[in-house]
C-alpha cells in the first residue's frame, strides 16, 4: 500500500483529493505520477443510492388529503379559504381588484350575492365572510370610481 505522504502537493504540502489534477489549497499542478499512483474513487452517487419502495414517499402535486384518505381533517383549514364557494371566492377578489378596474365592482356585488345565497342554502361550502366582503367592497368601489367621475364632469 502507498504512503499516505504520496498524496501530498509538491509544492505547499497541502493534502490532495485522490484524482485531483491541481492543488485546492496552491492551485499548482498536480504531477501525473500522483494522480496514477491515487487510490480509485468509490462508486459514483447513482450506485450508492437506493431508491425507497413505491409508495412510501409524498407523492408532490396531490392534495394531503388523497394521499392520507384516513387522515382526520380539522376545520380550521379547510373554513379559511371557501374553495367550494366560487362565486364568493370572486367576489371577494373581484372587490379587491375593483378599485383598479372600475368594472369589477358590480360585478363583486352580483357574486358576492350570488355566494351569499349559495353559502345560506348549502352551509356546508361556506364563504359567507367572502362573499360579503366583496359585496361591501364592491360597494365601497363603485361609490369612489362615481365619486371620481361626478369630480371629472363637473370640473
Amino acid at each position: 500500500m502507498l504512503m499516505n505522504s504520496l498524496f501530498l502537493c509538491p509544492a505547499c504540502k497541502a493534502q490532495l483529493r485522490p484524482g485531483a489534477r491541481f492543488c485546492s489549497a496552491c492551485g499548482s499542478q498536480v504531477p501525473e505520477q500522483l494522480i496514477a499512483a491515487a487510490p480509485p474513487q468509490s462508486a459514483p452517487l447513482q450506485e450508492q443510492y437506493t431508491a425507497p419502495p413505491p409508495g412510501s414517499l409524498p407523492q408532490y402535486g396531490m392534495p394531503y388529503a388523497q394521499q392520507n384518505p384516513e387522515a382526520p381533517r380539522s376545520e380550521a383549514g379547510y373554513g379559511l379559504v371557501p374553495y367550494k364557494n366560487g362565486q364568493a371566492l370572486g367576489a371577494y377578489y373581484m372587490g379587491c381588484f375593483s378599485f383598479v378596474l372600475p368594472l369589477l365592482a358590480p360585478l363583486a356585488i352580483i357574486f358576492g350575492v350570488l355566494g351569499l345565497q349559495r353559502a345560506q342554502r348549502e352551509p356546508q361550502v361556506k364563504g359567507q365572510a367572502h362573499a360579503v366582503t366583496g359585496i361591501v367592497v364592491g360597494i365601497i368601489a363603485l361609490g369612489l370610481w362615481a365619486l371620481l367621475a361626478w369630480s371629472w364632469i363637473s370640473f
